[in-house]
């Protein structure tokens, strides 16, 4: 992944902020459904830091194992 051009991940980043946008606006600017999502990415983004997501030689999901 480090040899991506920038402009992918910052076409990645961008399209993040635009769903995380949109999603809180069509849940009516509720404050709630906003902490969520962006505790849900938090936790996402420290499971994948993990390399949970890059173990590929098991014969059951990975989450069985934890």
């Amino acid at each position: 992944m480090e040899n991506l051009p920038y402009y992918i991940n910052l076409a990645f980043e961008l399209t993040t902020i635009l769903t995380v946008f949109l999603f809180y606006k069509a849940a009516g600017n509720s404050k709630k459904v906003l902490v969520v999502v962006l505790v849900w990415m938090a936790i996402q983004t420290l499971i994948s830091v993990t390399g949970f997501y890059t173990i590929q030689k098991v014969f059951l999901p990975a989450f069985y194992y934890w």
